[in-house]
């Protein structure tokens, strides 16, 4: 996709997908949120890559503490292979933020929603969320606090409401994509077309009746399927530099995963990083390698 042009002057709010950043959810005793980012750095030991200067982003969320860490030295870099200078940027905020309003996910193309998963914000295909329905970018409300990549000028253009309908998805494999919804031209969205195409192919499917049938014969596999990806986006959000995958073995409900690592420190940080999944059971095993087995 083209590189966005950017009005000389305007500046514009990013809505960051979860490959930007780390997420951890604590249980802590603790009220103020200074608190909360004096801990963070302890939070995230032994999960982040060590050469990297992160910042860190703590908000509560009912008896619970959401920890983010970003690299804004690699945000910015993105931003500027698109030709986006960090002048042009106001606020930053992330998905997670938004995960009690994705009720239903996001669209960011025909292939690829943002959503909620176990009250989670997750960019994964749209197979991943068992939904007709849609949330639309402008529906979605912005929230009170955000960060900035640095130290520019805070003059808002904007207000906050008009700056969150005018937001950048920062979607997979270094795509960005910019949806403008104060603009919303009233066309049918990818996914209504996609839709229609279908339809004009398979007729018999514009029944209900026809559609409940598939998806009872369907949705027992469909249901495993998921958890088996849920299961993989989880680890996959663990590794780092000098972890390779080895092997995958899936059988029902459960996989195990073999991965080497380039040293034994590697190593421990890893198998530090996985401990912190539900339901896995890990093993090192010789030659720097580890085995991971889940059950979803």
């Amino acid at each position: 996709m083209p590189s966005p042009r950017i009005g000389k002057g305007i500046r514009y709010d990013l809505l960051l997908t979860p490959q930007f950043y780390t997420l951890q959810k604590k249980t802590l005793p603790i009220k103020f949120a200074y608190q909360a980012r004096r801990l963070a750095p302890s939070v995230f030991s032994g999960l982040l890559e060590e050469e990297k200067a992160y910042r860190y982003f703590v908000y509560p969320e009912g008896e619970t503490w959401v920890f983010i860490a970003y690299d804004p030295e690699e945000i910015t870099a993105f931003l500027h292979g698109k030709g986006i200078a960090s002048e042009h940027i106001d606020k930053l905020y992330f998905a997670e933020q938004f995960a009690s309003q994705l009720d239903a996910p996001l669209p960011i193309d025909e292939d690829r929603m943002l959503g909620r998963l176990e009250g989670t914000a997750v960019l994964g295909p749209a197979s991943l969320f068992e939904t007709e329905n849609t949330t639309r970018i402008d529906a979605l409300q912005a929230p009170q606090k955000g960060v900035h990549l640095g130290s520019v000028e805070r003059g808002a253009l904007f207000t906050q409401k008009q700056s969150m309908i005018l937001s950048l998805l920062l979607a997979l494999l270094a795509t960005a994509w910019i949806v403008q919804g104060i603009r919303y031209d009233k066309r049918l969205s990818p996914i209504e077309e996609k839709i229609e195409r279908i339809y004009a192919k398979e007729p018999s499917l514009r029944s209900r009746y026809t559609r409940e049938s598939i998806y009872e014969k369907y949705k027992g596999l469909d249901k495993q399927q998921r958890a088996a990806r849920a299961w993989l986006s989880t680890l996959s959000k663990k590794l780092f530099d000098g972890v390779l995958l080895e092997s995958v073995d899936f059988r029902e409900h459960e996989a195990t995963v073999l991965f080497g690592c380039k040293d034994a420190n590697v190593l421990r940080r890893f198998k530090n990083a996985v401990s912190t999944i539900d339901n896995v059971r890990v093993t090192v095993m010789a030659g720097n390698r580890i085995e991971i087995k889940g059950r979803f």
